[in-house]
């Protein structure tokens, strides 16, 4: 699973860009991460713009997600990534 995470704009738009290819990870990581993602993946994402507030695009395998202010799910792939 490839996944690529973007994350721009906040009050000083401090940009931040992570690229995961879970086949290159150990084993027990690579499947946290693919658990984390395909449960993200059945959330629904925020596309809502809001005033000073980190907007993320998440690309798993080609299919594009963008979101503002993530929780549930996609919070926790986001936290998972960022580590």
């Amino acid at each position: 699973m490839h996944i690529t995470m973007d994350r721009s704009g906040g009050f000083a738009n401090i940009r931040l860009h992570r690229e995961v290819d879970t086949a290159t990870l150990p084993p027990a990581e690579a499947a946290e991460i693919e658990r984390l993602a395909a449960a993200a993946i059945k959330s629904p994402a925020s596309p809502d713009p809001m005033p000073d507030a980190f907007t993320y695009v998440i690309t798993i395998d080609g299919a594009r997600h963008e979101m503002t202010e993530p929780s549930g799910a996609w919070g926790k792939l986001i936290e998972r990534l960022k580590a």
